[in-house]
């Protein structure tokens, strides 16, 4: 299977880590190992979680307020969003808007 990674998903990833790293640098390790963690089990089962609308599904990251959201198509895995829980949820649906 393709692991395709957007630029939204990998743009937000390297912003939320920098301001975690700021405020302690242990908390933004943390949570990139975090994420990298949820990513490598969305990979081992991708189906495992809920789809949330369409196609799209969203795995909720552990110890930290933010949601993955990606998309399982024949033989591709897009991570597209990687967002706080509390953004309105319609705001992943810029990141699909190309598939």
């Amino acid at each position: 299977m393709k692991v395709v990674y957007s630029e939204h998903f990998q743009a937000e990833l390297c912003c939320v880590t920098g301001r975690y790293s700021a405020e302690d640098k242990e908390l933004g390790r943390r949570f990139v190992q975090t994420v990298e963690h949820a990513c490598v089990e969305i990979t081992a089962d991708p189906l495992r979680c809920r789809v949330l609308e369409g196609r799209v599904r969203r795995c909720l990251v552990r110890r930290f307020p933010y949601i993955i959201y990606y998309l399982v198509e024949d033989d591709l895995l897009y991570f597209g969003a990687l967002l706080h829980s509390a953004r309105h949820p319609e705001t992943y649906r810029a990141a699909f808007a190309d598939l």
